[in-house]
């Protein structure tokens, strides 16, 4: 693609091996790095286009073969986005004659900036230098010093010791400062950490130090605090950010938490993390694929039962309440035992084992063939009643299967998203292979796992 200079009169393109010019994109406007960011860049694109000054010129960001040529800026090159006073921060030279006027005592403003700083500098050198010297000094020696070049030019023999200890005392004075300066600026990142705390616990903002409160953290996330922070040392290293990121690590686990816990909308979501509603969909799918392991999803949902577009799974629980098993998504209309035969449950079975389960699990010749026992309760088709011995069984093969759907029903109504619909999009596969919806309810079964049992002990 050949580009193009747009400015008014010039002629300039870009060709193969040419790289004495260079070409700049028009400004655009930054939206999601801050108030002042924004405002800066809308006030670089305003001056751009008003110094491009071209009636027929539409800034289209698809055609973004259009520039701005080196030929342009003083130095070659356009300054950063934050150094406003620099001549250099939109194009000066070569302009239309009506937009030339007040660009130069732009630039003798800048150089006279830049003067004066190093002119500040040289006075704090020499000053600096007399006091080491301990020579009284006026404010005519001062101008003399400033408007000269430090030198030590040896006027005699013995004036070489005298340059030797001075510069040794300018160099333990230097390393001083150093010290000085470093303890300066640690005391006001510290000064400007508290500062942002403040800030944050006045604005509402999520951080770890505004959400301390266990009441809080419980509705918003279903965890406690101390289980929420450890989560978080868990999966920082892993949460993806950059320096373009809207919202930090802590943020984006928490958006995600609470999307799972209260299934907020992804507009409620913007309003409360001051994002985009995209940036908040991005950033639930970015760390919902962080969280999980690797399983594997099938694509068939519709469910004669619930007449609708379901996903089943398997979940198996231990005695003492905690999910132990949870197979990938199946589509609503696959059988339970097909379920069973092939999700991988079999292969964990031990010899010895015990499985309790409810009546649709026909699977006692798969399970006796890895040397485990099923237990279900019985049946009643072509009985009058059970026989007592089949009743008291039943009875405690219900009381211990109980369990299973309580902790089901945990799981469900601590997080909202399992219980409402959810989109097509999160049955579509993503990194690894893995649909969406499966790494949502591996997520929740193991938050679950993190709370207080539904099973009780004794």
């Amino acid at each position: 693609m050949v580009n193009t200079c747009v400015v008014w009169g010039c002629t300039n393109r870009s060709r193969p091996g040419d790289s004495s010019l260079k070409f700049f994109d028009i400004p655009k406007v930054i939206e999601h790095q801050g108030i002042q960011t924004k405002e800066l860049t809308s006030e670089r694109r305003r001056i751009w286009l008003a110094r491009i000054n071209r009636a027929d010129f539409s800034p289209d960001p698809s055609k973004r073969h259009f520039k701005v040529c080196s030929d342009h800026f003083i130095q070659g090159m356009k300054a950063d986005l934050f150094d406003k006073t620099n001549p250099d921060w939109a194009p000066s030279l070569k302009l239309r004659p009506t937009q030339t006027n007040g660009l130069e005592s732009s630039k003798k403003r800048y150089e006279r900036t830049q003067t004066r700083k190093g002119k500040k500098v040289k006075f704090q050198t020499a000053e600096a230098l007399l006091k080491l010297q301990e020579i009284p000094h006026s404010e005519e020696d001062m101008r003399e010093i400033e408007s000269t070049d430090i030198n030590c030019d040896p006027p005699d023999s013995d004036s070489g010791k005298c340059t030797f200890l001075l510069e040794g005392t300018l160099e333990c004075r230097k390393r001083e400062m150093e010290s000085e300066e470093e303890r300066e600026i640690k005391r006001l990142k510290q000064e400007n950490l508290a500062l942002k705390e403040k800030l944050c616990a006045g604005t509402g903002e999520v951080s770890p130090e505004t959400f301390k409160e266990e009441e809080k953290v419980k509705h918003y996330t279903g965890l406690s605090y101390s289980i929420l922070m450890a989560l978080f040392s868990f999966l920082e290293p892993h949460i993806p950010y950059t320096s373009r990121s809207a919202l930090t690590k802590f943020q984006k686990l928490v958006l995600v938490l609470m999307k799972l816990r209260l299934n907020l909308g992804i507009q409620d979501l913007g309003y409360r993390f001051k994002v985009t509603p995209s940036c908040v969909s991005k950033t639930f799918l970015d760390v919902i694929h962080v969280i999980p392991s690797n399983l594997l999803a099938r694509a068939e949902t519709w469910s004669n039962y619930k007449h609708h577009n379901t996903v089943k799974y398997l979940i198996g629980i231990t005695p003492q309440g905690a999910v132990s098993f949870l197979s990938s998504g199946y589509g609503g209309r696959v059988p339970d035992k097909y379920i069973t035969e092939n999700c991988g449950l079999l292969a964990k079975l031990l010899p010895g084992d015990v499985v309790l389960a409810d009546r649709g699990f026909n699977i006692s010749e798969n399970v006796g063939l890895c040397c485990a026992e099923v237990k279900i309760p019985a049946f009643t088709r072509g009985k009058e009643q059970l026989s007592p011995l089949e009743l008291e069984a039943t009875r405690k093969i219900a009381h211990t299967r109980i369990h299973v759907e309580r902790v089901i029903g945990l799981v469900r109504n601590k997080f909202s998203i399992l219980q409402g619909t959810i989109p097509i999009d999160y049955l579509h596969c993503q990194a690894e292979n893995v649909p969406t919806i499966d790494k949502i309810t591996t997520v929740c079964c193991a938050l679950t796992n993190l709370c207080d049992s539904v099973v009780p002990f004794g």
